[in-house]
């Protein structure tokens, strides 16, 4: 047998040698065989167990892009939304007067025919005496150039009593027009006169808003990177911030043509028609609006807006 000394010495020998021949034969092999042993040492970090954590959240992120390629989505674009009546109508001042009451205010219902302010009519009272005490007298006119036969005063003093009768009858329908009243049922958008009491009104000036309440629009606030995508005839989706639990179908009406610049941003104007009001719905409720546009692959719909901002970009930097 070898002797202890030996035996360590060897073993001593072959450790410091045993690397230096590993690497001799790696560099003496083929080139095949260094690509192979390459590809299976990669391989073996990929699907081995190291970084496992890494690797699986990696491989699902590649699964979700993947799968999102092929599955398709309903694409629908998302715009503010704020609820209008189909008709808007003006009661304005028929005269000019002093406010002398007002029975509504913003938000009540009214019906057709109640009285929903009144000017003051006590100036049209004296004026209509006034005209009626100058007609008296214009007629004592006419009745003495009768009796004395004299053919072109009765002829001048006729028109002045005719004119005089126009300005009363001018004046009467003053009086009866003192009191303004809601041309139908609705309610009442815009208007608050109960602070004005006595305060001077100019005719034609407008001292309320009423819509009715069966007939409503919907006004959508859409931005103008998503305007192309918006036709006439879309259907979509309505949700108020009152009414949250409730869904509302649309469709899109029109579409204005001029940008509004708000909030940084310019948006377009998208008006669209509710096919369900219930009797719950206000003018002034606001929300947010969807409208479908078809069919998309979910990365598209997760990507377009970013993906066409790029593109943008990229245009206008290249030369």
């Amino acid at each position: 047998p070898f002797e202890s000394t030996t035996v360590d010495l060897c073993q001593q020998s072959l450790t410091l040698i045993t690397t230096f021949l590993a690497l001799k034969r790696e560099e003496e092999k083929s080139l095949f065989k260094k690509a192979g042993s390459a590809i299976k040492k990669q391989l073996a970090t990929l699907f081995g167990v190291r970084f496992l954590s890494m690797k699986l959240i990696i491989s699902a992120i590649i699964l979700v892009i993947t799968a999102s390629i092929f599955i398709q989505g309903d694409f629908r674009i998302s715009a503010n939304a704020q609820l209008e009546g189909k008709i808007q109508r003006v009661v304005a001042a028929p005269i000019s007067g002093y406010l002398l009451s007002a029975f509504v205010r913003a938000g009540d219902t009214v019906q057709a025919g109640q009285v929903m302010a009144s000017l003051d009519d006590s100036e049209l009272k004296l004026e209509l005496a006034k005209r009626n005490g100058e007609l008296q007298k214009i007629r004592r006119e006419y009745r003495q150039a009768q009796s004395e036969k004299n053919l072109v005063k009765v002829r001048i003093i006729s028109e002045q009593i005719n004119q005089k009768i126009a300005e009363m009858d001018l004046t009467q329908q003053q009086l009866d027009n003192i009191s303004l009243t809601a041309p139908f049922d609705g309610v009442v958008i815009e208007g608050d006169l109960s602070q004005l009491l006595g305060s001077p009104i100019e005719r034609g000036e407008t001292l309320f808003k009423i819509a009715p309440l069966d007939g409503y629009r919907v006004i959508l606030s859409v931005d103008e990177s998503q305007i192309s995508y918006i036709k006439p005839g879309q259907t979509g989706t309505l949700a108020l911030s009152s009414l949250f639990d409730q869904n509302f179908p649309l469709t899109v009406e029109r579409i204005n043509a001029v940008a509004k610049a708000a909030d940084n941003a310019n948006s377009f104007r998208v008006e669209a028609s509710l096919q369900q009001a219930p009797d719950l719905l206000r003018p002034g409720m606001e929300g947010i609006g969807k409208i479908e546009i078809g069919q998309e692959s979910l990365l598209w719909i997760w990507t377009h807006e970013i993906t066409d901002w790029i593109r943008l970009k990229v245009w206008s930097w290249w030369p």
